[in-house]
């Protein structure tokens, strides 16, 4: 692993002296990244000259890219292409997310890195996976997950599609984790055995494994599962209160513990005991629902704190932050968002500023020849 400022981890760290070469960009590839650079990786970020990775426009990219060092490499460049196959040979992972075909027909592909490096792990992730009728064709989180059937699930209470609002975290974030889980285990298999190992990570995979709780459903019963948890339980959905503001109440209709004690918070002994039957009733919705619209969050924050009851205020992203839970864990820092796999003494530094900011350090530590580090700068430069 470098001596560099950049991607420094504490050396109890469990991936420390483990070397990441990836290739890929937006969301899912660096999100998997991301992980590894937590549990102490070097991850060593390849961009294209000049432009960089798409996500650089956007705010995620802080977070998904912290730690990590840019090259920037023109792959279809003949001195661009040596570096990186020089690079493959003194890395433990590689990782890209390209269509199938691209990294064999840029030289990149597994087989090409085998005769560079027999024991690497090369994670490829995708939108349709490397075998099917699908395989070549684009998409995006949003095609995955209606293929999916995800996006479909995802409904008003009148039943009509919500057409709205940001992407779900189906096939990025799900297929990104799913790639660092991935890695991982197979870093073991290499260490046990000496042989390099292959990922195939399809995202669309990815958002069919999110829709896993109506999969799961008897084929009758596979309705909408917000339409069904509004209508069949009434005490496990979103309430708006009186300010605009919501509460989240999450009690089962069989957790009669939790109702019990969530009716004595709210001062509603009434309401207490009961069957799972009285529970379910569509009534106690309606009044549930008048009830909390009546007063402020100010007032349902003021009753429910300390109740032993599953509940919370759904907050605001600034709300979440501040959040003394989240703050207690580290979550957020001054540059970006920490993941939830916490190592102790383990530091990260910001995302790099600029594509190809470490292009010259990382190349000379990889053994790269002066005057192929040379032409890739030159070439880089002429870029911008």
């Amino acid at each position: 692993m470098s001596e560099g400022g950049r991607g420094r981890t504490a050396e109890n760290a469990p991936l420390n002296g483990v070397r990441v070469l990836d290739f890929s960009g937006t969301m899912p590839g660096p999100l998997a990244t991301e992980v590894l650079v937590q549990l102490g990786a070097d991850v060593i970020k390849v961009e294209r000259p000049g432009f960089g990775d798409p996500a650089r426009q956007f705010s995620m990219f802080m977070p998904l890219n912290a730690g990590k060092r840019s090259i920037a490499l023109d792959l279809k460049n003949e001195s661009g292409a040596v570096a990186a196959r020089q690079l493959v040979a003194t890395s433990d992972i590689v990782v890209e997310g390209f269509r199938p075909g691209v990294m064999d027909r840029l030289g990149l592909g597994y087989e090409d890195c085998l005769v560079h490096n027999p024991t690497v792990v090369y994670c490829s992730l995708s939108g349709f996976g490397q075998t099917g009728p699908r395989q070549t064709e684009p998409g995006h989180d949003i095609t995955y997950t209606a293929l999916a059937g995800l996006a479909g699930l995802r409904r008003n209470i009148d039943g009509s599609l919500v057409l709205a609002g940001p992407p779900m975290p189906g096939s990025d974030v799900i297929g990104g984790l799913f790639a660092a889980i991935a890695i991982v285990a197979a870093l073991r298999r290499v260490a046990e055995d000496g042989t390099g190992v292959f990922l195939d990570v399809p995202l669309a995979d990815a958002a069919l494994v999110s829709a896993i709780v109506d999969i799961a459903r008897p084929v009758g019963d596979r309705i909408d599962p917000m339409v069904t948890e509004h209508s069949g339980m009434p005490t496990y959905r979103l309430f708006e209160t009186s300010d605009g503001r919501a509460v989240a109440l999450g009690i089962m209709p069989e957790e009669q513990y939790f109702w019990d004690n969530f009716c004595e918070a709210i001062d509603h002994l009434e309401w207490q005991g009961g069957t799972e039957a009285q529970r379910r009733n569509p009534e106690l919705g309606e009044d549930l629902t008048a009830m909390f619209g009546a007063e402020p969050l100010e007032t349902w924050v003021g009753m429910l704190s300390g109740s032993d009851v599953p509940w919370a205020p759904v907050a605001t992203i600034e709300e979440a932050r501040l959040d003394p839970q989240f703050q207690h864990r580290g979550l957020f820092d001054a540059r970006s968002l920490n993941f939830p796999v916490g190592v102790r003494g383990l530091t990260r530094s910001e995302a790099p500023v600029s594509p190809g900011i470490d292009t010259a350090g990382v190349l000379e530590e990889a053994g790269v020849a002066p005057e192929i580090i040379r032409s890739v700068l030159e070439g880089a430069l002429a870029v911008e």
